[in-house]
């Protein structure tokens, strides 16, 4: 058996049980050839990087699972057959695979989000603290003191004779240094 993992994304107009269906439509290819799913997750509702098929929306799902190249290649086919599916990816992890041990190993790792809605809290949380931040800058920022600042500086004047009375000091100490 081998190791795939296979992203496919789903209009945004199919309802979550279609989307149930499509999914569980390719665990039982998968098992019925003997193959085994490592996980599934639905990632959710996402804007796409470009439009595909006139939709710039779609549901992504993503299935790692061990099995044999005919349950791909099936999957495949289901894919490029039904209209809902807007575009599908399958990648090769590994040739050999055991299922249990990729089990046990998935058990032991870090817990995968499986919704899009506990990565949203995560991004709620970071815009909550950023906007901290932001505030934290205002309030100093309005503690802070204005400096006095004359016309000149302002306007942009004078700051060729300035620049004209630093040249002078260094021909000066040229001309003493020959």
């Amino acid at each position: 058996m081998r190791r795939y993992e296979t992203i496919f994304i789903v209009k945004p107009n199919v309802a979550e049980d279609e989307i149930e269906a499509i999914t569980s439509k390719a665990t039982s290819i998968i098992e019925g050839d003997g193959g085994t799913i490592l996980r599934i997750n639905n990632w959710g509702l996402k804007k796409l990087a470009y439009l595909i098929k006139k939709e710039n929306q779609g549901y992504y799902v993503y299935a790692d699972y061990a099995g044999v190249p005919a349950s791909v290649a099936e999957i495949e086919r289901i894919f490029r057959i039904d209209d809902r599916i807007l575009k599908y990816l399958t990648v090769k992890l590994s040739d050999s695979c055991d299922p249990e041990a990729v089990k046990e190993e998935l058990a032991k790792a870090e817990p995968v989000p499986t919704s899009d809605e506990e990565g949203m809290e995560e991004e709620k949380d970071d815009k909550h603290k950023e906007q901290e931040k932001t505030d934290t800058v205002k309030e100093e920022l309005t503690k802070a003191e204005p400096v006095p600042v004359s016309d000149k500086e302002v306007t942009g004047e004078g700051k060729d004779d300035e620049h004209e009375e630093q040249e002078e000091p260094d021909r000066v100490k040229e001309e003493q240094a020959d």
